[in-house]
């Protein structure tokens, strides 16, 4: 395998792996405190059910994205 030179402050291996790793679990922590948070948020916020739904499904949308995943093709 040839040895790849990236730029500096590009994340790669197991930088962006940690990287991802973490801003996945703030983003569960964030999406599990959001259920009980949402009568505050509606009531301080004057939010509809409509777009407190839609910011539910945005958090629970992006939990995805930053999932952590293997690239060496093994499930």
């Amino acid at each position: 395998m040839p040895h790849v030179i990236r730029k500096p402050g590009v994340l790669g291996g197991t930088s962006l792996a940690l990287f991802l790793a973490t801003i996945h679990f703030v983003n569960d922590a964030i999406t599990a405190m959001l259920g009980a948070l949402l009568p505050t948020l509606q009531a301080r916020f004057e939010l509809g059910p409509t777009l407190l739904a839609l910011l539910v499904a945005v958090y629970s949308i992006s939990s995805s994205v930053t999932q952590p995943h293997s690239l060496s093709g093994q499930c």
